[in-house]
């Protein structure tokens, strides 16, 4: 892990990576940086970011890491040595696989995809800028996530699934998807009485947090299970379709954070 210097120069390299291999104008990184209150030595501010950026990259053997352009900079690297651009492909497969009923296969990109997260994205990083965007692969993580415990549920690996989405449920209270996926699996591993009392806290939460009932899908789940409906039971293994030959992704050094 490289020490990456101030937040200001944390912020820089934040918007270059978002951005890799593209250029980013000074004025946007100004923007990155104060927000809608930049002082008047903003823009030198930011060419001292870029000079120590590139001294730092420079003494790791990366000395054209950061290249100047007529918009502004970029940073120069392999699509795949961003975590991020590494996961929006891997979900790419994934959901093409399942499209395509290679349910497994989809899961396994799926699950590629999530161990590239190791906590929460451009942690700590006190931007505006940054942090919206930060929101937003936060969104697609959490959405992978659900789809992907969804085909494990098709594939029958309920009992697999309980801690991981006891976990989620309290992480993400909010997220009815992972209530109702929780509560499913509960049941169809024989624990009927635990799965009413996901629901039970679900809507607590919704009530007190948001002031309104859990939705419709949740509630009907709730009725099924106490009515021990047949819809509920563990569906029948999906028909296969022959997996595509798997292209292996390679490894890259570990530069950036």
């Amino acid at each position: 892990m490289l020490d990456l210097g101030g937040s200001r120069q944390q912020i820089v390299l934040a918007v270059l990576v978002l951005n890799a291999n593209h250029s980013v104008s000074q004025d946007r990184l100004v923007e990155a940086i104060y927000d809608e209150d930049p002082p008047a030595t903003s823009r030198a501010q930011v060419q001292i970011c870029i000079s120590g950026l590139r001294r730092l990259f420079a003494a790791h053997g990366h000395p054209e890491m950061i290249v100047t352009t007529r918009q502004g900079y970029m940073l120069r690297v392999p699509a795949d040595a961003i975590d991020l651009r590494r996961f929006e492909s891997l979900v790419g497969r994934a959901r093409k696989a399942r499209d395509d009923g290679r349910h497994r296969e989809a899961v396994q990109h799926y699950r590629d995809a999530l161990s590239l997260w190791r906590g929460p994205a451009f942690e700590g990083i006190e931007s505006r800028s940054v942090q919206a965007l930060a929101g937003w692969a936060a969104e697609q993580r959490i959405t992978a996530n659900e789809d992907c415990i969804q085909r494990e549920l098709e594939l029958g690996r309920h009992q697999e699934l309980v801690g991981e989405l006891t976990r989620l449920v309290r992480e993400h209270s909010l997220r009815e998807g992972f209530a109702a996926q929780l509560m499913t699996a509960l049941y169809r591993s024989g624990r009927q009485a635990e799965a009413l009392r996901v629901y039970r806290e679900a809507r607590r939460v919704m009530i007190e947090e948001l002031g309104i009932e859990p939705n419709e899908r949740l509630q009907q789940l709730e009725a099924a299970i106490l009515t021990s409906d047949e819809s509920l039971d563990p569906p029948a293994p999906p028909v296969e379709v022959p997996a595509e030959p798997r292209v292996a992704v390679a490894s890259v050094p570990n530069m950036l954070p």
